[in-house]
C-alpha cells in the first residue's frame, strides 16, 4: 500500500503535535508499506525526511492553492501510485480544498482527520475570559476583557459554532472517511449536526498512538510534574502554582517541576512574589527523563483534545491528575485506578487529592501499576494496525 501523509508544518524540524503522531504511525507503517510526507514548509527550512520517512515539499508554501501546488500534488499522487492520502490538517480550509481537488482528479482515497475536540474552538474562547486582567491587573485590561466577554455571548459564540458546523459538514461530505481521536467526539458531532446514515458511516475514531517504552519500575522521587506551555491561556499553569502553594509548606521534602517553554520569567516572578516553595522551572526539555523519576503528573488545562502527556506519564508509572474538563479524558484515566479526574475547576478538591497521594506511598504504588497496565492499548503497533485496517476497508469500497 502507498500512503501519503500531508502536513502544514512551518517548523518541520520540531517533531511535536500532529507531526509527532504522524511520524509515530509512519514508523510502523513503513515496515510493510510505502509511506511519504508531503508538506508545506518555508524554502529555507526544508528537510528531506522525518524519522526515516521521505518528505516532499510543495513548491509554493506561501500560497496553498497555487496552481503549481495542485499540479505538483496531482503528479506526485499519480507517479507514486498513492492509494490513500491522510490529510492531517483539516482546520486549514485551503489545504483541505487542495486535497479534495487532488482526490477528484486522481481517484485516490482521502481520509481526513480532526486532531482536536469537536468544541475545541469554543472551549478555547470561553476559558480565556479575563486573562489580560489576570496578567496586567489594571482597570483598562478588565474593561477590554469585559467587552470581549460581552461580544462573545452576543454573537461570537454563535458565529464560531456555525462556522464549525459548516466545516465538519464539508469535511464529511468530501472525504472518504473522517477520523476523530475519541469515540466521545463522534457522539458530540452527531449532536451538533444532522447527518444521513451514509455520512455517519464515514465517521470513525482512532486514539492517538504512543511509542511504548519498556519501563522497569524504580524508586520514585517525591516530585510532582506539570508539563505544557507555560502560560495562562488554555494550559493554566497558574492553577497548579496556586494549588501547590496550599500544599508545599506542609511537605518540604516534595518538589514541583514545571516543564515547558513560554512566559517563564513572569511565572518565576509570580512564584517568588507568592513565596511558593520548592518550584523548579526546567524550560523546554525531554519530559521522559522526568516521568521515569517522578511520582505524580498534574494537568490543569481548561480544555484539551487528548492530553498525550497523561499517557506518556502513565507509561512510566507517573500518576496523572487532571480536571475532568474534556470528554476524551475518560479514555485515558479511570478514576482511582490509573489516575484521578477532578471536578472542573475545583482547586480545593484538586489539592486534597494531590496531597492524599503525596501522603500515601502504597496507594501511589498501586496506581502506578494501574498506569503501566493501561497504556499498552495505545501502543503505536496497535493503533497503526487500526489505521491500516481502515485504509484497506476504504480502498476496497468503490
Amino acid at each position: 500500500m502507498n500512503i501519503c501523509i500531508t502536513s502544514h508544518d512551518m517548523e518541520p524540524q520540531n517533531i511535536c503535535g500532529i507531526k509527532r503522531v504522524s511520524a509515530t504511525l509512519a514508523k510502523e507503517w513503513i515496515k510493510e508499506h510505502n509511506v511519504f510526507f508531503v508538506v508545506f514548509s518555508p524554502h529555507d527550512n526544508q528537510i528531506k525526511e522525518i524519522a526515516g520517512i521521505p518528505q516532499y515539499h510543495f513548491p509554493e508554501p506561501e500560497n496553498i492553492l497555487h496552481e503549481r501546488n495542485i499540479e505538483f500534488f496531482q503528479t506526485f499522487v499519480k507517479e507514486k501510485g498513492i492509494d490513500v492520502v491522510l490529510h492531517q490538517h483539516s482546520d486549514n480550509r485551503a489545504f483541505t480544498e487542495l486535497c479534495i481537488k487532488v482526490k477528484e482528479n486522481t481517484g485516490s482515497k482521502l481520509i481526513t482527520t480532526r486532531h482536536f475536540a469537536i468544541t475545541h474552538d469554543e472551549d478555547i474562547i470561553k476559558h480565556s475570559f479575563f486573562i489580560r486582567y489576570k496578567l496586567q491587573k489594571s482597570p483598562i485590561a478588565w474593561i477590554k476583557d469585559f467587552l470581549f466577554y460581552i461580544k462573545y455571548h452576543l454573537y461570537k459564540k454563535r458565529l464560531v459554532t456555525n462556522n464549525n458546523k459548516q466545516l465538519y459538514k464539508y469535511l464529511i461530505t468530501y472525504s472518504d472517511k473522517f477520523v476523530l481521536i475519541s469515540d466521545c467526539f463522534i457522539e458530540e458531532l452527531r449532536r451538533m449536526l444532522v447527518l444521513s446514515q451514509d455520512e455517519i458511516k464515514k465517521i470513525v475514531a482512532i486514539n492517538n498512538p504512543i511509542e511504548l517504552i519498556e519501563y522497569t519500575n524504580t524508586k520514585k522521587k517525591k516530585r510532582v510534574l506539570w508539563c505544557g506551555r507555560v502560560e495562562f491561556g488554555t494550559k493554566r499553569v497558574d492553577r497548579i502554582l496556586e494549588i501547590w502553594n496550599t500544599i508545599a509548606p506542609k511537605h518540604p521534602d516534595w518538589e514541583l517541576y514545571i516543564m515547558g517553554s513560554g512566559n517563564i520569567g513572569y511565572f518565576k516572578a509570580f512564584t517568588q512574589k507568592k513565596n511558593i516553595p520548592n518550584v523548579v522551572f526546567t524550560g523546554s526539555c525531554d519530559p521522559y527523563d522526568y516521568y521515569k523519576e517522578s511520582s505524580i503528573l498534574c494537568l490543569t488545562s481548561s480544555a484539551e483534545s487528548w492530553g498525550m502527556v497523561l499517557v506518556e506519564a502513565q507509561m512510566f508509572g507517573c500518576i496523572p491528575i487532571a480536571y475532568d474538563s474534556y470528554s476524551s479524558l475518560g479514555e485515558i484515566i479511570t478514576d482511582n485506578l490509573n489516575g484521578f479526574k477532578i471536578t472542573p475547576f475545583n482547586k480545593k478538591e484538586y489539592a486534597e487529592r494531590l496531597e492524599w497521594l503525596m501522603n500515601n506511598e502504597m496507594e501511589r504504588e498501586r496506581l502506578a501499576m494501574g498506569c503501566l497496565n493501561s497504556v499498552p492499548k495505545f501502543a503505536s503497533i496497535v493503533i497503526a494496525q487500526q489505521w491500516i485496517n481502515l485504509f484497506k476497508d476504504t480502498i476496497s469500497r468503490k
